[in-house]
């Protein structure tokens, strides 16, 4: 993150298919290590039956941005863009996918 100056990181976790209280903790803890190093973190891929577990055991993704799908993330971003917010920089993407 630091090396490439990574600005915005997108956790895609669409091939998941149950998310505990381990593995919402290891997205948080990752969430929370971009952000120290003033990268934001988004989310993807969250299906509604894993949203609905999530709910029921209290975790918090509010550090992050949470998107349905992969698209709805590049979106947001270009948008953010557009915007005058912090651009993205043309650089190699990382794309971090767990399946």
């Amino acid at each position: 993150i630091q090396a490439k100056q990574i600005k915005t990181i997108i956790l895609d976790v669409t091939g998941v298919p149950i998310i505990d209280t381990h593995v919402a903790k290891v997205l948080l803890q990752t969430a929370e290590a971009a952000q120290l190093l003033g990268t934001k973190t988004m989310l993807v891929g969250i299906r509604p039956e894993v949203a609905q577990t999530l709910v029921s055991l209290n975790v918090d993704f509010g550090r992050m941005q949470v998107f349905a799908d992969l698209q709805q993330a590049v979106l947001s971003l270009l948008h953010q863009t557009a915007k005058g917010q912090p651009s993205i920089k043309a650089q190699q993407p990382m794309l971090i996918r767990s399946s």
